[in-house]
């Protein structure tokens, strides 16, 4: 009797122990969902030129992922400030290719995106995934929820005002170790996160920190996300039952369902390097538009250069020659000033002149 008492009593403590350890390294789900049916958008850009044609900015507002990149320069010395820092982007959580805020008069970008979680880096500017400059009033970041920068540098400059650019742990950010985050001419007397215990944002809102464990992908500091998550996650709702939702995918992910995959399948196109969809869906995934190159399994928002448009939504190469000007002089004269200029190339068969320059890689 007393030996079966030992035996309860051992694995009870057993068990609180693994409960205990779980308890703080909890990873919810083990099958990694995101959202479905999301709304993707291309290129953001609100500049002089886009404000001047009257930029619409309730067509983008819904955007959740950009398949392109976000730029906001609206020289706000020429335009109606008032105008442009009413523009938000309330559920973009994702950019595939780089970020540029810059020649605003913003002072926190805290309200114009609230939920932007992860930038990829697939497009860079010049190497930069991140590029923060030349903002006459901006005090503090506002990226609150900005986890994860998967490849590109980080530059921060010209902006007197801002405090805190150097306050980050800009590690656990960068997924690529080796990439630099480069701080110049900013604000540097500033108290150092009054009111965090090490890394923030603004004085008021902390660096979310996670577990070890965790390797940079969490909901929390005790609750890791699923393994295929990238940029961390959140709940579906606030119920108990509520499962976590990826931000993005590790990968791929299945527009109808949300789920992570490792790639897409066969009979389905690839869109952005991260989506999985049909070829129906494709006609109207970018917002209401949509166009299909057959010849790679791609869907994009429009013909590519090299490529023309056909009934049904589809794109066919055009065969480079001297006849047709090499495609209507879309792949006539190239210039390669970085390794992302290369990219240009992708849909040309034939270039009459391509001019490559001295190139400094990025190791990202």
């Amino acid at each position: 009797m007393k030996q079966l008492i030992l035996y309860s009593i051992t694995y009870i403590l057993s068990f609180n122990v693994l409960l205990t350890f779980a308890k703080s390294n909890e990873t919810v789900d083990t099958v990694a969902t995101a959202k479905p049916r999301v709304k993707v958008c291309g290129d953001i850009r609100v500049t002089l030129l886009e404000l001047k044609r009257g930029f619409h900015a309730p067509t983008l507002s819904s955007c959740e992922i950009s398949l392109g990149s976000v730029i906001y320069a609206p020289m706000h010395f020429l335009v109606n400030t008032s105008a442009t820092t009413a523009i938000q982007f309330p559920n973009l959580r994702e950019i595939h290719g780089y970020m540029l805020l810059g020649y605003s008069s913003m002072h926190s970008f805290s309200s114009m995106f609230p939920r932007l979680s992860i930038i990829h880096g697939k497009d860079l500017y010049h190497g930069y995934s991140l590029i923060v400059m030349d903002n006459v009033f901006l005090e503090d970041f506002g990226l609150t929820s900005l986890i994860n920068i998967r490849q590109g540098n980080v530059i921060i400059a010209r902006n007197a005002r801002l405090c805190y650019a150097e306050s980050l742990r800009w590690n656990d950010i960068m997924e690529a170790k080796k990439t630099q985050v480069i701080s110049r001419q900013n604000r540097d007397n500033c108290a150092f996160c009054p009111t965090c215990p090490s890394a923030c944002w603004s004085p008021t809102q902390c660096q979310q920190r996670c577990s070890p464990n965790c390797q940079g992908n969490c909901l929390s500091e005790t609750v890791c996300c699923p393994e295929q998550c990238v940029g961390g996650c959140h709940y579906s709702n606030i119920t108990v039952t509520s499962s976590l939702i990826c931000n993005a995918c590790r990968n791929m992910r299945i527009y109808a369902t949300g789920l992570c995959v490792e790639k897409c399948a066969d009979n389905m196109l690839k869109a952005g390097g991260s989506l999985c969809i049909t070829h129906q869906e494709c006609k109207s995934f970018f917002l209401g538009t949509g166009f299909i190159l057959d010849e790679i399994n791609e869907c994009v928002l429009s013909c590519p250069p090299g490529f023309t448009r056909m009934p049904r939504s589809r794109c066919i190469r055009c065969i480079s020659s001297p006849a047709n000007n090499y495609c209507h002089g879309a792949c006539k004269e190239r210039h390669i000033r970085s390794i992302g200029d290369f990219r240009s190339l992708k849909y040309c068969s034939r270039v009459h002149t391509l001019n490559i320059y001295n190139i400094e890689t990025v190791d990202a």
